[in-house]
């Protein structure tokens, strides 16, 4: 057994675009904790980490008794994803991820009660508003968490028992970082067309956190007061519009329109939809300018190297 002297800190998704800026993060300011990682391959640089213990596996079928020491935090950043048949296929990854947070859940509540989950949400989950959103709004899924929503299901249950896991849903908004939907839908083109897109009209506004901020937020989590929910977002919102016209000065290139027309209905939605996340826990209050200074240079940090 590990000592128990250290904090222990379960991180599940730690490959992924945010868990892995989260472990980064959390390396530089938790000396003295002990983590334990699942990860699916034996072929990871995470394996002689320090202070470390991985273990092999996957959400699904992971026997959590395996475990070395009981955890005393716990962050949740794996979700089960398809790449195949588009909702279908997120239909049933979800489905199965519902499963496995079941199974998380009922080992934790009887081998480590005392223990905090922080669960990584999206602020899709609140889907189209016209005044800023903050905790304890209510859940309209739209676009992709119309799936994913399912799968945290058993954590919004669990939250109303007693004597359980203490878990606290953290829902980011679009969070920009070199990775994930930023590439997707702005690195790509961009290198690809050397132009910045515009989807549809552009008109709708969003909510912003960047990847950087958002790793030291998700650390700095365990020292604050616990709650069922909260929001980490900057206070200021700007259209999509304004965020590529800021891209596009960034690069020094001109903007392109980009009819919505041809993807599918998730996609739609998620640039379409008005959400303007903020937080009467921690509101992160920002003016434009330092909106701008933010989102820039984060953008420098993802074109770095191109």
């Amino acid at each position: 057994m590990i000592s128990d002297s250290k904090q222990h800190i379960l991180i599940l998704g730690v490959t992924g675009f945010i868990g892995s800026a989260f472990f980064k993060e959390l390396k530089l300011t938790s000396k003295k904790a002990h983590f334990h990682l699942l990860i699916r391959t034996k072929e990871s640089n995470l394996i002689n980490t320090p202070n470390c213990t991985v273990y092999y596996g996957d959400l699904e079928t992971f026997d959590w008794s395996k475990l070395k020491s009981t955890p005393d935090f716990v962050y949740h950043f794996a979700r089960l994803n398809s790449t195949k048949w588009r909702k279908i296929g997120r239909m049933l990854a979800t489905i199965n991820g519902k499963k496995a947070n079941k199974r998380l859940l009922a080992y934790l509540n009887k081998f480590a009660p005392s223990s905090k989950l922080y669960y990584l949400s999206g602020s899709l989950m609140y889907g189209n508003s016209t005044a800023p959103i903050v905790e304890g709004n209510k859940l309209n899924p739209i676009s992709f968490a119309k799936q994913y929503h399912i799968a945290e299901k058993p954590f919004i249950k669990n939250q109303n028992l007693n004597n359980s896991v203490q878990i606290c849903l953290v829902r980011v908004p679009w969070v920009l970082g070199n990775g994930s939907w930023f590439n997707g839908f702005y690195k790509n083109y961009i290198t690809t067309n050397n132009l910045v897109p515009v989807y549809g009209k552009g008109d709708n506004m969003m909510s912003f956190i960047t990847l950087t901020e958002l790793a030291k937020h998700l650390v700095e989590l365990m020292t604050l007061d616990f709650h069922k929910s909260i929001h980490i977002s900057y206070s200021k919102f700007i259209s999509q519009f304004e965020f590529a016209k800021l891209v596009s000065k960034n690069r020094n290139l001109e903007l392109k329109k980009v009819d919505l027309q041809h993807f599918e209905k998730a996609i739609i939605e998620a640039f379409t939809s008005q959400i303007m996340l903020t937080s009467e826990i921690r509101e992160l209050k920002v003016t434009p300018s330092e909106l701008n200074d933010k989102l820039n240079s984060e953008l420098f940090l993802i074109f770095k190297d191109i």
